[in-house]
């Protein structure tokens, strides 16, 4: 029986977008200027290294995507930065089903994101770069395809719309990261607003990260809270240099960030219009 998904399926968390301020989001050293290039031997709809799209926020939640590759040197909103496979008897009912199989490709697609955007733990959690990662369709799995695909993105979420990408997306978060790429929020706190690049009118500014204690298993949103509260405090102190606090905020990882992806890292956030 050929493996399709299942009932359950929307747990496989195939397809979601990874956001850098709320997880630690990582990706495959590439250009989105460099031809693309195809990996061999996993099936039918194999995508390729390198190609652009323009994706839309609505093509993040699927499982898997089927839109057509631009030139790069078009406006596009995505470029693909990996692309890999599983062994064949991995591709099951099961793990498709229960989501195992996406946490698979998320882990790898997380490396290939942080080798392609350089930077450290600080700018890759505070700016608005993002992955999308994508398994193959029905069809596709059908007739044998097991690879998985990521994509490095801009925005998607938090109301922000997917924002075009540089010709070249290589090093993005090496040295000083722009504002046009660093997370602003347009409110003082995450119940209202959203979020935009902090080369437009804003009001919170994503300022550094703090590593949070904890072992393997997800501590809680409590535990984190506090932690969260109590690293950011000092993060937030010394961005000040004694101008006084007018607000600040914090995000922690969430389950899936913690376990899956060995985040451990919190976002430190400070209101500020500059």
């Amino acid at each position: 029986m050929r493996p399709s998904w299942g009932r359950a399926s929307g747990r496989a968390r195939t397809g979601r977008l990874v956001y850098a301020v709320s997880f630690a989001v990582l990706a495959a050293g590439c250009s989105g200027g460099d031809s693309p290039s195809a990996v061999t031997g996993l099936g039918p709809g194999l995508p390729k290294v390198g190609a652009c799209r323009v994706l839309t926020t609505a093509d993040i939640a699927p499982s898997s995507n089927e839109t057509r590759p631009v030139p790069c040197s078009r406006p596009h909103t995505s470029v693909t930065i990996a692309v890999g496979g599983f062994p064949a008897a991995e591709v099951t009912n099961r793990t498709l089903a229960d989501g195992s199989l996406g946490d698979q490709a998320l882990q790898r697609c997380k490396e290939a994101w942080k080798r392609t955007v350089g930077g450290n733990t600080t700018s890759q959690h505070t700016s608005l770069l993002g992955l999308a990662y994508y398994l193959p369709n029905q069809a596709e799995l059908a007739n044998g395809a097991r690879w998985y695909r990521c994509d490095l993105v801009v925005g998607g979420q938090d109301g922000l719309a997917l924002q075009e990408l540089p010709t070249r997306v290589a090093g993005l978060l090496d040295g000083t990261v722009p504002d046009s790429i660093h997370a602003c929020r347009t409110t003082p706190d995450f119940a209202s607003g959203h979020a935009v690049p902090c080369d437009q009118r804003h009001v919170l500014r994503a300022i550094g990260a703090v590593t949070l204690p904890g072992g393997d298993r997800y501590p809680g949103k409590t535990a984190l809270r506090a932690a969260s509260a109590k690293g950011c405090a000092k993060v937030i102190d010394r961005w000040l240099h004694g101008r006084v606090d007018s607000g600040d905020a914090y995000q922690w990882p969430d389950a899936t960030g913690w376990n899956v992806l060995s985040d451990h890292t919190a976002t430190c956030w400070t209101v500020t219009r500059s």
